[in-house]
């Protein structure tokens, strides 16, 4: 009887090491995001306008002397997807699109300057790489950062007279603190700062 407790014993332990094993490397080396990011740095017309490098409104406009007075947008929709090199090292893609509503008032001496409305769409593609500080099969504590090239599009729109074009600029994205939990489905947060903003969130699944 203690023979077979201890041969029962024994079985168990090699199973449960055995499912254990399986469960960390059943989530697979590929990594598939759906993001959300409040694209701060986006959001302000005069940060969009140091990103074009001069009078954004005057390129967008054709010359007419247009300056930015609000810009509004939901937030960046992104995808991202990463390939696992080693046990804590990603890289990948990242990208995102974002549009804004903006108010443009043109820049003359009158009391009552026009008022023009417009819309922007931001579209953002980064290689991006990832590196884990602590990583157990649930939980992914890590940072990220990435870098590449946006594109500011803004269409012609004639009943409000803004002559549409577009503008390739650089993009970047840093994010010191990262956090997934979760093993083949999980969810995650990110903290840092960029082109796609301060805060980023979504879900995640690995195969």
């Amino acid at each position: 009887m203690k023979n077979s407790f201890i041969i029962l014993a024994i079985a168990l332990f090699f199973s449960f090491t055995t499912a254990s094993a399986q469960s960390q490397t059943s989530t697979g080396k590929h990594d598939f995001r759906i993001t959300y990011s409040d694209a701060t740095t986006l959001k302000f017309g005069s940060e969009l306008a140091d990103i074009l490098g001069t009078n954004l409104a005057s390129a967008v406009t054709g010359g007419n002397g247009f300056k930015i007075k609000d810009s509004k947008a939901i937030g960046m929709l992104g995808l991202r997807y990463t390939y696992q090199f080693s046990d804590r090292f990603k890289a990948g893609l990242d990208a995102g699109y974002l549009k804004m509503d903006r108010t443009l008032v043109e820049k003359d001496k009158s009391e009552n300057p026009a008022v023009y409305k417009s819309n922007q769409h931001v579209i953002v593609v980064m290689p991006t790489v990832e590196f884990s500080y602590i990583k157990t099969s649930f939980i992914n504590f890590y940072g990220s950062a990435s870098a590449g090239g946006m594109l500011i599009a803004t269409p012609d729109q004639p009943k409000e007279k803004i002559k549409g074009g577009t503008d390739m600029s650089f993009a970047f994205q840093v994010n010191p603190l990262g956090l997934r939990i979760g093993k083949q489905f999980g969810g995650f947060a990110e903290l840092g700062f960029g082109h796609k903003g301060i805060a980023t969130v979504g879900i995640s699944y690995q195969f």
